[in-house]
């Protein structure tokens, strides 16, 4: 296991996987609210914690329930990275004091900052051009609201 599979598996997971089981994997994402009869399962459910590394690999090839297949989207050593990195993030999730290493605090030490930290909204208003940057409650009527906030997509 290396850190180039974990994060070639957590990149594909955030592309393929978390849009229905989220990006920690507890099935509480969006597709499962747009009306699917059912959720998800979580991957930190004990009956998938149990579950051989294989059995990942093989819904993921030949679908389950409404999941389709993703043989054709997912190469064969993605898919293996896929699994290594659910069950780390099963691992991750899970994790109790006995797995901490000896001396590591958890939490870790919080950042320092220089006085308070702010919100951040300013720094991300200035990415924003300021052609973007109207209120709508600025726009004059509801039709020029409404076209403003459509442009936006």
């Amino acid at each position: 296991m290396t850190k180039d599979v974990l994060e070639r598996g957590r990149e594909r997971v955030q592309h393929l996987c978390a849009p229905c089981h989220s990006r920690v994997g507890d099935g509480q994402w969006l597709h499962p609210s747009r009306g699917f009869a059912r959720k998800p399962p979580s991957f930190h459910d004990q009956r998938l914690q149990k579950a051989p590394l294989g059995y990942f690999y093989d819904v993921m090839s030949n679908g389950f329930g409404v999941m389709p297949d993703y043989a054709s989207q997912i190469s064969p050593q993605d898919r293996w990275k896929i699994v290594a990195y659910i069950r780390a993030l099963q691992l991750s999730q899970n994790a109790t004091k006995a797995d901490i290493p000896a001396g590591q605090t958890v939490p870790s030490t919080p950042p320092r900052f220089r006085g308070q930290p702010g919100s951040g909204r300013n720094a991300f208003q200035r990415l924003i051009p300021k052609t973007l940057r109207t209120p709508l409650r600025n726009l004059r009527n509801t039709n020029e609201r409404r076209h403003h906030s459509t442009s936006l997509i």
